[in-house]
This record gives structure tokens, sequence and C-alpha cells, in this order.
């Protein structure tokens, strides 16, 4: 668990604009055998009006590849979220350990070492704008056996039976975006 929390914290830094990037993007319900889930996948129009693949799986003659990864299994159930960043020291300490974020002699009470704490307030910051960059890499992660479901729910049986429990601000989706 603990690579884990250290996984999402680290994409937070290092992966913002959560709502840049996914322009046209839907999903689909018709189905029929072509794709790897059994659904026929949607498509859209582009900025120059070309026809696009937006889910499922795309004709390997035009250069697609499909994972099979599909986003109404495998993707998050539940909206991205927004609130306060929910990091503190003690949250640093099981990220980095004690040695690494502490500054020396400050005892049971940890005092952050100044890098530490701009860390901190940076990865808040970013926390305060969404999760969808630790949505992405976790759904896949989860979807590739990196981790385990069962890690998260044990009783759930897709990624899209995990439920959010907080009372965190749900991140209305730019328009375009399913």
């Amino acid at each position: 668990m603990k690579g884990l929390v250290a996984l999402g914290a680290t994409l937070v830094l290092a992966l913002t604009g959560c709502s840049t990037g996914m322009q046209g993007l839907s999903d689909s319900s018709a189905g029929d055998d072509s794709s790897p889930s059994g659904k026929s996948p949607s498509t859209s129009s582009d900025a120059g009006g070309q026809e696009s693949w937006a889910s499922g799986a795309c004709p390997e003659e035009d250069g697609c590849l499909s994972t099979g990864f599909t986003v109404a299994s495998d993707g998050f159930s539940f909206a991205n979220w927004r609130g306060e960043g929910n990091l503190d020291v003690d949250s640093m300490i099981t990220l980095f350990g004690r040695s690494d974020v502490c500054a020396e002699g400050s005892g049971e009470e940890c005092e952050l070492l100044p890098a530490a704490q701009q860390w901190l307030t940076q990865a808040n910051s970013s926390l305060s704008s969404g999760r969808c960059e630790g949505f992405a890499v976790l759904s896949q992660s989860l979807y590739d056996g990196v981790y385990a479901l069962s890690e998260l729910d044990g009783t759930a049986q897709v990624t899209a039976d995990l439920r959010h429990s907080s009372s965190a601000t749900a991140v209305d989706p730019p328009s375009g975006i399913i």
C-alpha cells in the first residue's frame, strides 16, 4: 500500500493539467464483436473534421492497437474530485521516511526540512485541482496487474465496482469529455 501511496503522490507533482488533452472521449454501449470488450467503438470528429475512434478498439488497418482496457469496467465509476490537499507530515514520513523529511533534532514532532515542506505544499496545491492523472495511472496499473484490486476492496470484481466514500467536491469535466 505504501508503494501505491507513493506512486499516487509522485504523479500528482509530475503530471498536472487534469482538464486538458482529453477532448473527444466517449463510451459506447452498442454491442458487436468488433472490439475486445464486445462493444462497438464509438467515433467522433476531431477539429479537422476527421473521424477518430474514441473508445474501444479501432481498426488495425488504421494503425490502431488495443490493450483491451475498457473504460466501462476497467475505469473508475465515480468522478474526479477536488478539495483540500490531504497530505500532511505523517504522509511525508510514510512516503519518504522520517530521516529524509524531518530536520535533525526535531524529536517526536517532525519539523519538515525546507525541501520536504515545499514538496508537501506543491503536492497539496496540485491535489486541490483534482486527481485525474492518478485515476488514469491507477486504473491502468490495476488492469495490468501491478496492483491487486483486492488491496483496495476485497469485494470488487472490476475497477468500476470501487466506490468513493469521501465528501470531496466532484470536478465537472470540461465540455466535450465523456
